[in-house]
């Protein structure tokens, strides 16, 4: 399976691990037991700091800073 996670594109409105159930991605337990609908601050919050966002998650990747910089919703 190519990449680490599911194409962010559409992902406002959806539940953690939704967009990427069809495509086999695991998803922690830490990230799914937010219970988390995806909205524009939620999704900057996450990219901004996986570990704050989702305390335990397995995401290995320090965050973005400056988000807002790097994506466009």
């Amino acid at each position: 399976m190519a990449g680490t996670g599911p194409n962010l594109y559409g992902i406002v409105g959806k539940k953690v691990g939704q967009a990427g159930e069809k495509a086999g991605f695991a998803y922690s337990h830490a990230l799914l037991d937010t219970k988390v609908t995806w909205t524009e601050q939620e999704l900057a919050e996450f990219i901004k700091d996986p570990g704050r966002f989702a305390p335990g998650t397995t995401m290995a990747f320090s965050g973005i800073k400056d988000e807002r910089r790097s994506l466009s919703f």
